[in-house]
């Protein structure tokens, strides 16, 4: 084992594995937080002018719920990224 070289990825071969993989850039994730959040935080509009609840008294669920929905829809945007990504690729193919 110790007279074996460790074998090397071309430049061609990372860029397919880095196309394969689910992670996503810092923009892209940041894009997808700031739209799940705008996204999650509609609800919040919608009970406190439409449906006049105080908006203090419920402060803690409205900002628990808005977090970790915001996380969920995010989570939901960077795999449907990935779904379609892999789809468009092999229609262009």
């Amino acid at each position: 084992m110790s007279g074996k070289q460790a074998k090397s990825f071309t430049k061609e071969e990372e860029l397919l594995l880095q196309d394969f993989s689910r992670n996503v850039s810092t923009k892209s994730s940041a894009l997808f937080y700031g739209n799940a959040f705008i996204v999650s935080a509609i609800p919040i509009w919608l009970f406190w002018r439409i449906h006049m609840i105080d908006l203090y008294s419920s402060l803690v669920s409205f900002v628990v719920v808005t977090l970790v929905s915001t996380y969920l829809v995010a989570l939901a945007y960077k795999n449907t990224k990935f779904v379609l990504k892999h789809k468009v690729r092999s229609c262009i193919n």
